[in-house]
């Protein structure tokens, strides 16, 4: 973009300005919404902020568990096609449906999933001062980072 650095450039100006020497007239959208939600925006800000940091930790967590699953799936499952080891995965898979099951209705549904996030939600929120930007944060922490 060639906007302000060349606008500068050819005033002569290094674009050191801090902008002290702005006028009353140059107030912009995000300053307005200072003025108006102030100290409302410090603790949404923080909220979010802290909801960002969360979701972008709990993706790496979780890819590294996946990542970790997988591998151990792949080993487990060439040692069993080539004869070193026996598994019996209906064993293996209603172990774990026990153990996600929170429902306690014998399956993996969107209850159990509601459930998770719930205790989840209440764990990362507990004493949280903006509860509503931490939310949004981890939402874009989980899909944007």
């Amino acid at each position: 973009m060639m906007g302000r650095n060349s606008a500068l450039c050819a005033a002569g100006g290094d674009g050191d300005d801090d902008g002290a020497g702005a006028s009353a007239d140059d107030t912009d959208i995000i300053e307005e919404l200072m003025e108006k939600y102030g100290p409302a925006g410090g603790q949404l800000s923080f909220g979010w902020f802290c909801g960002l940091v969360s979701g972008y930790a709990l993706k790496r967590i979780g890819q590294k568990v996946a990542f970790g699953l997988g591998v151990v799936f792949l080993v487990a499952q060439g040692l069993a096609y080539s004869g070193f080891i026996d598994i019996k995965w209906n064993k293996v898979r209603d172990a774990a449906i026990a153990k996600v099951d929170l429902d306690g209705d014998g399956k993996i549904t969107k209850n159990d999933l509601k459930i998770l996030w719930r205790r989840l939600k209440d764990v990362l929120t507990y004493n949280l001062p903006a509860g509503g930007g931490f939310m949004s944060g981890i939402a874009c922490g989980v899909y944007f980072m």
